[in-house]
């Protein structure tokens, strides 16, 4: 999907509107994309309660917040739709609406969809202070003061109120983008911390930049009821990378096919120091559906094999480089680097830059290229994956020669332009730039609870095991991150007591999430 300015979707929504005053197909009235807009983060703040819940904080109060513009006539919606689930199922929480103008202030549809919302919703228009128990009572805070077209610092009333609320450490959802961020440059001196953001139509380039990655939490894209053929208008520069993107790479899984048309993948991985890296990479193989994978550990690691049915081999200390052909034969693809530690001979990269074979390359791997960059072939060209994270990241652009421009996507583009390979750069939206290509794709999967050790061992596994199968290496990327996003998303309790382990064992839920026949 398109990643958009907030300029381009407003040209999107006044285009919709054209046809459907003309009678075109595509057509899209302002008032039904506000429904849309509103039922679509209703219908998420009702699912982010019911996780909460299960997180042993069950909601008491849904408190919305609305604002003058197209985001406060978004929050009435929600207002409205959320109170009227809560009646028809005897939910045990009240709606309140706080506005920061009475009725007659709103204008448009935002009028119209306010003046229709359920009188089940406790109101309180015209206010400037925010109740000092506002917070109290299992509280869910639905941000809807400020939308896509605010730009320059936040003042007055509303600043108040984001004080306030970022004050309360209560869970927020926001609506579109979270109040007081420019939805262009990311940027905002007093910005709402929201742990879940529904972004409507398109996700906005500021939800990407600056204070976006920080302050949106988990990021969904909620329809305005825009046709496919509307949405695929905008000219931009970035791409994300969604459920939707996920459902058409992962095909049908074919009723005659067995372990050997599924891909035999080799993880070279793990040392003396770092034996789980070579045991959560093989299983994260074995989740992506590879037919075969052999775990090859240096005889001093004290890894074993995750799981039964991972073939185990290993090999002298300090002999990698003999071995390796062997080990390559039969394979598919190879994943390397995995708590190798830094005693590697460089002369194994050679090796494996000139078998020809798909690779995934990751962690000590990535540091022994930063300090031997010319094993790698002016003209290489078979698929490779580099995954670093933004450390990593570095040591690769001292490697290369390459300085940073301070833009993410900009500098894994140029990275992947120097190297030849796919770059996955890690981080809060993981960034997928390819050889030959000016746009990059963003993942929009994944939260603060991939932040433990070992779960770029999964990943690295997961992108190995998908080359494996044959998918390219740029589809490999943009899928192994979201599968392994998504599968951190699904964690039900709080995000902090996630590990490495309890991600192998979401694989499976989130992969049948994308394609349950897959």
């Amino acid at each position: 999907m398109k990643i958009v300015s907030s300029a381009e979707m407003r040209g999107l929504e006044a285009e919709a509107m054209r046809r459907e005053q003309g009678g075109e197909i595509g057509g899209r009235s302002g008032f039904d994309m506000m429904l849309a807009a509103g039922q679509a983060a209703a219908g998420e703040a009702i699912a982010f309660a019911g996780l909460l819940a299960n997180r042993g904080y069950p909601i008491k109060r849904v408190v919305v917040l609305a604002g003058k513009g197209n985001n406060g006539g978004d929050a009435w919606v929600v207002a409205d739709c959320i109170s009227r689930f809560a009646r028809s199922n005897n939910a045990k929480f009240k709606v309140e609406l706080y506005s920061v103008c009475q009725l007659d202030e709103l204008k448009g549809d935002a009028l119209r969809h306010a003046q229709k919302c359920s009188d089940d919703v406790i109101r309180h228009l015209g206010v400037t202070l925010l109740p000092g128990d506002f917070g109290d009572d299992n509280v869910l805070v639905i941000d809807g003061l400020l939308g896509t077209g605010v730009t320059g610092n936040v003042r007055g009333t509303i600043r108040d109120w984001i004080t306030q609320v970022n004050k309360m450490n209560v869970p927020v959802l926001a609506l579109d983008v979270p109040s007081g961020l420019d939805a262009d440059s990311g940027t905002g001196d007093c910005v709402i911390e929201a742990d879940l953001t529904v972004t409507m139509g398109l996700p906005k380039t500021g939800l990407f930049r600056g204070d976006g990655p920080r302050t949106c939490g988990r990021l969904v894209v909620g329809s305005i009821g825009l046709s496919h053929e509307m949405l695929a208008l905008p000219q931009s520069s970035l791409e994300g990378f969604g459920l939707d993107e996920a459902r058409r790479l992962v095909r049908r899984r074919p009723a005659d096919g067995h372990k050997g048309v599924f891909g035999h993948l080799l993880c070279v991985c793990g040392s003396s120091h770092y034996g789980g890296a070579a045991e959560l990479s093989c299983i994260g193989g074995m989740r992506s559906g590879a037919g075969l994978v052999t775990m090859a550990v240096p005889e001093s690691s004290l890894a074993r094999s995750p799981l039964s049915s991972v073939i185990f081999c290993r090999f002298p200390d300090a002999r990698i480089a003999e071995f390796l052909p062997s080990l390559l034969s039969g394979k598919q693809a190879v994943v390397f680097g995995c708590g190798v530690g830094s005693d590697v001979d460089p002369q194994a990269l050679e090796l494996l830059f000139g078998s020809g074979l798909p690779m995934v390359l990751d962690a000590d791997g990535l540091r022994l290229l930063a300090s031997k960059p010319e094993v790698l072939p002016l003209d290489f060209a078979s698929p490779c994956v580099l995954t670093p994270h933004p450390g990593e990241f570095r040591a690769l652009q001292s490697g290369f020669g390459l300085v940073s421009s301070g833009d993410r996507v900009a500098d894994a583009v140029a990275m992947s332009r120097r190297t030849g390979c796919v770059v996955l750069l890690k981080g809060r939206f993981s960034v997928v730039a390819a050889p030959g290509e000016d746009v990059a794709t963003v993942n929009l999967s994944g939260g603060s609870s991939l932040s433990t050790a070992g779960t770029g061992d999964v990943l690295a596994g997961l992108v190995g095991g998908l080359l494996a199968q044959g998918m390219s290496a740029k589809n490999a990327a943009c899928l192994g991150a979201f599968v392994h996003g998504l599968a951190g998303d699904l964690w039900a309790y709080s995000p902090r007591t996630m590990t490495a382990d309890d991600l192998n064992e979401l694989l499976p839920k989130a992969f049948s999430m994308v394609n349950p026949m897959a």
